[in-house]
């Protein structure tokens, strides 16, 4: 039976690849459906392929002469893009001329930017507002320096990833409104697991509304908390039993626990902004440092934790430091986790003195 569920997984997977595949292999066999002209105005609007609902190529609108209403009218077949999209220093204040998009593909046949996907500089821009976009496959997603800027609205949005297995997708959502703020939904698409993400976002998150099992101070029954989760002597671990995902700082200082068994159903940690994802201080009871079922630590800095003054029992714990390093997708490298500068490898072999 698991013989036949890891065929089945690896079909799908290799089924998904090909359509990627065929999206950018497409290009080149309908010409008709390519936009060669990069940027887009009232005079190369005429030459774009707006009954197509693959569009080929890298696609600039930077200060440009066409209204909404036009944009609308040329994208209005549009169900996947392959190549490039640039949208700079626009009066827009929505991309929802862009609302029958379902997927963008990153082609470098097309455009010379590194940055395929960008949107930056648009004083008016108050959200995305791609209503239907489902998957982002790209090395980089670029969302910074709108002003106005509040929300993305990407709803339907799955997955965002690399267009390759093998390599990382940079994310960076940064300068734009103060009040600005990403939704679980749109967060969960970039640290999907198995997800190589690099994070670089200057964001709160967005509190949801009648959603019983999220929580922003620790609550019983809790299973999503938006916050810091603060634990220190006489903490009620009931109130974290269920927890499974935190975005937020856990910070474990001062207590007297000897493990951390009482977040047993914890499987993620999610730290946006340069802050430390994880702080164990001052535990002198501690004896094992393993969180049993943390598979997922997303944090912007490489030091993403940080033990010290606990006990010594602990600073050996070399199997909880390669769990950990693991989670935080890093291979290898000096990992400061104990203010010591030793590595997990020099953790598990101690110089000889």
């Amino acid at each position: 039976m698991n013989l036949l569920l890891k065929f089945i997984f690896l079909f799908l997977i290799t089924e998904l690849s090909k359509i990627d595949c065929w999206e950018t292999r497409s290009c080149g066999t309908n010409p008709s459906c390519e936009f060669k002209q990069t940027f887009l105005s009232q005079i190369t609007a005429q030459k774009f392929p707006k009954h197509c609902s693959t569009i080929c190529g890298f696609l600039i609108i930077q200060k440009t002469d066409l209204n909404a209403e036009e944009l609308t009218g040329l994208f209005k077949n549009i169900r996947i893009l392959v190549g490039g999209l640039q949208i700079v220093g626009t009066k827009l204040e929505n991309l929802k001329f862009l609302a029958g998009l379902r997927r963008f593909v990153q082609d470098n046949r097309y455009g010379f930017s590194s940055e395929r996907f960008k949107i930056t500089y648009n004083p008016e821009l108050r959200e995305l507002g791609l209503l239907n976009l489902t998957t982002i496959k790209s090395r980089s997603l670029y969302i910074a320096n709108n002003e106005k800027l509040e929300k993305l609205n990407l709803p339907k949005l799955e997955v965002a990833k690399c267009l390759r297995n093998n390599c990382t997708i940079r994310v960076s959502i940064k300068t734009n409104a103060s009040k600005f703020c990403i939704t679980l939904k749109e967060l969960n698409a970039f640290t999907k697991k198995r997800n190589k993400c690099d994070l670089n976002i200057d964001s709160g998150i967005c509190i949801p509304e009648n959603e019983p099992r999220v929580c922003t101070v620790p609550t019983e029954g809790c299973e999503r908390l938006i916050g810091d989760l603060n634990i220190t002597k006489g903490f009620d671990v009931r109130k974290v039993e269920s927890l499974k995902r935190l975005y937020g700082t856990l910070n474990i200082t001062n207590t007297d626990f000897t493990d951390f068994r009482f977040l047993g159903n914890l499987t993620r940690i999610v730290r946006l902004g340069y802050k430390t994802a994880l702080v164990v201080v001052g535990n002198k009871l501690l004896r094992n440092m393993e969180f049993p079922k943390l598979r997922r630590i997303d944090s912007e800095i490489r030091r993403f934790a940080h033990f010290a003054d606990n006990s010594e029992a602990s600073h050996a714990d070399f199997k909880s430091c390669y769990a950990l390093r693991k989670a935080a997708l890093q291979k290898g490298g000096l990992w400061q986790q104990f203010g010591d500068g030793r590595s997990c490898e020099q953790i598990e072999f101690p110089p000889t003195r």
